[in-house]
């Protein structure tokens, strides 16, 4: 994924973008088992780098978690202000769904 990450700018194709966004999360999420929190933050962050601008209804699945798993990595790695916003915005459209 690192190597696949370094040239997002060169993905356009939405359904690519989307693909790589699953990735990411699966690599986000095993980097998080393995308490790699550094790692897994940037797997999250470039996975929700990913999404389209609709995501949220479009690919609702998708946004809650790499959002809710962001929000997790953003407060292990000592970020509490970035991690309370994410969360809020998870709440937020959760509830709002």
């Amino acid at each position: 994924m690192d190597h696949l990450n370094r040239s997002l700018e060169l993905i356009h194709n939405n359904e690519e973008r989307i693909k790589l966004a699953g990735y990411n999360l699966m690599a986000g999420r095993r980097a998080k088992l393995s308490a790699a929190y550094s790692s897994a933050l940037q797997y999250f962050r470039a996975g929700r780098a990913l999404l389209p601008e609709n995501s949220w209804k479009v690919n609702f699945r998708l946004s809650y978690d790499l959002f809710l798993e962001l929000a997790q990595a953003e407060y292990l790695s000592a970020s509490i202000n970035t991690a309370e916003q994410l969360f809020n915005t998870v709440i937020e459209v959760f509830t709002s769904k």
